[in-house]
C-alpha cells in the first residue's frame, strides 16, 4: 500500500510542473478579465465552453451536385426558410394598370357632381418611390379646376409594390365622355 501511495504521490509531484508549464504557456488575461475581476481568464472560459459544446462533424468534401440535391430536398420538405421574393426593378405595365384602376372609381367621383359634364382626358403624371411604393407627386393636365385638383389628390393615394429603382414616373390617362 505504501508503494501505491508513493506512486500516487510521485504522479502528483510530476503533474505539478506540467500544470505550471501549461499555465505559463497560456496567454495573459484580457482587459475584460481584469476589469470584470472574474475568477477565470477568458482563455479558460473559452476552453470550458468548447468542451461543453459537442463538436460538429465536419462533412466530407462533397460535389456541387450533392450540395444541390440536399438543398432541393430540404426545400421540398419545407425545412429551408422561404426566401423573400425579389423586387422588380420597376412596376410593370400590369402593375401600373392594377394600381391606377384601384382608384378609378374615386377619380370618376371627382367629376360626377359637376353641373356641366366633364369631358376629355385627365393625364395624371405620377412619381412613385421605389422603397415604399408610395406616390410622392401627382400632376393632372387636360382637366383643370376643382376636378383636376381632386384627381391629383386621389392619384397621390395610389400604392405600388416596392421596387429596386429609386423612383418611377408614369403618365396615366383617365378618359371622361
Amino acid at each position: 500500500m505504501a508503494a501505491d501511495e508513493a506512486d500516487g504521490d510521485e504522479n502528483a509531484i510530476s503533474d505539478e510542473p506540467e500544470e505550471k508549464a501549461e499555465k505559463a504557456a497560456a496567454p495573459p488575461p484580457s482587459v475584460d478579465d481584469i476589469l470584470l475581476a472574474d475568477d477565470k481568464p477568458a482563455a479558460e472560459k473559452k476552453a470550458e465552453t468548447a468542451e461543453a459544446k459537442p463538436a460538429k462533424a465536419q462533412p466530407e468534401s462533397r460535389s456541387i451536385d450533392d450540395l444541390l440535391e440536399g438543398a432541393v430536398a430540404a426545400k421540398k420538405s419545407g425545412a429551408a426558410p422561404a426566401a423573400e421574393p425579389s423586387k422588380a426593378e420597376a412596376p410593370s405595365r400590369n402593375d401600373v394598370l392594377a394600381s391606377m384602376r384601384k382608384i378609378e372609381s374615386e377619380v370618376r367621383a371627382c367629376a360626377a357632381n359637376e353641373a356641366t359634364p366633364v369631358t376629355g382626358t385627365a393625364n395624371v403624371a405620377i412619381t412613385v418611390v421605389g422603397a415604399t411604393g408610395k406616390v410622392i407627386s401627382a400632376e393632372v393636365s387636360g382637366i383643370a379646376g376643382q376636378v383636376g385638383s381632386c384627381i391629383a389628390r386621389i392619384a397621390r393615394t395610389a400604392t405600388f409594390s416596392p421596387f429596386t429603382r429609386d423612383r418611377f414616373s408614369v403618365t396615366f390617362p383617365y378618359r371622361f365622355k
